[in-house]
C-alpha cells in the first residue's frame, strides 16, 4: 500500500489503522519505548490475526521484539494459524528475537 510517505509498508489500509502497529511495521523501537500503550494497541490484530510483536519476530527485529516486551505486549497471543511470537521467530530462524522472548535476553 502507498502512504504519502511514498513508502510501501506491505500491508493493507486495515493493518495501518493501529499507530503501534505502523511503528513496528517501520521498525520504530525508540519512538515505542518508554510510552504507555494501551493494552488494545499492544495486541492489535492483522487481518493473519498477527499483532506487532508476531511482525517483529517474522522480521528478526529484536529491538523491536524488546521494546513491545518491555511495553507489555502479551507473548502468548495466537496468530490465526495458532502461532505464537516466539513460533515465528523459530520457524524464521531468528535465534536473538528467540533468546529475547524466551529467556528476557534481548541484545544483539
Amino acid at each position: 500500500v502507498e502512504r504519502s510517505t511514498g513508502m510501501n509498508m506491505g500491508t493493507d489500509k486495515q493493518d495501518i489503522e493501529c499507530a503501534l502497529y505502523a511503528l513496528a511495521e517501520l521498525g520504530s523501537a525508540e519512538r515505542i519505548k518508554g510510552r504507555a500503550w494501551p493494552e488494545t494497541e499492544l495486541n492489535w490484530r492483522d487481518k493473519e490475526g498477527r499483532t506487532a510483536l508476531m511482525q517483529a519476530a517474522i522480521r528478526g527485529d529484536w529491538r523491536m521484539a524488546e521494546a513491545l516486551k518491555a511495553a507489555g505486549a502479551n507473548l502468548q497471543m495466537l496468530d490465526r494459524d495458532g502461532r505464537r511470537a516466539v513460533d515465528l521467530a523459530a520457524l524464521y530462524g531468528h535465534g536473538e528475537v528467540l533468546v529475547c522472548l524466551i529467556d528476557g535476553g534481548c541484545g544483539g
